[in-house]
């Protein structure tokens, strides 16, 4: 508020439609196996490293330029809680860049074609299906 600056998605609870709408936002994946929330750290990588950073918030300036991965339009980003390692299933698309959350959350995509369709996107819209491309 008052302009939208993300699409958040991904919470399993929305997937019910009976589910409170002040209840999302609050789910996380449930391990089928046990039914317990699984959660994924927090993952950086800086440009010219072979390794990722896991775990460590990044907020030097001169690290923060060479994040690999930036929030710009279109970026896909872990959504995460207070903790660190509280991310799960839910994530947000940046709809602008937004690079006072670089270095505090995982970006780990972009969308690639439809940018204009992130436009339209109103609240309460819901995400029917996507196609992931991964590069090998």
């Amino acid at each position: 508020q008052p302009v939208p600056f993300v699409i958040q998605g991904g919470d399993p609870l929305s997937k019910n439609e009976e589910t409170p709408k002040s209840s999302y936002g609050k789910g996380n994946f449930l391990d089928p196996n046990t039914g317990n929330a699984r959660f994924i750290p927090l993952e950086m990588k800086l440009k010219g490293s072979s390794q990722y950073r896991y775990n460590q918030l990044i907020l030097n300036p001169i690290e923060l330029s060479d994040l690999e991965l930036t929030h710009r339009r279109g970026s896909i980003a872990m959504l995460r809680g207070q903790e660190i390692e509280s991310g799960s299933a839910q994530f947000y698309i940046a709809l602008k860049s937004l690079p006072e959350l670089d270095g505090r959350y995982t970006v780990f995509g972009r969308v690639v074609s439809g940018l204009n369709v992130l436009d339209s996107i109103k609240e309460g819209d819901r995400i029917i299906r996507t196609l992931v491309l991964t590069r090998n």
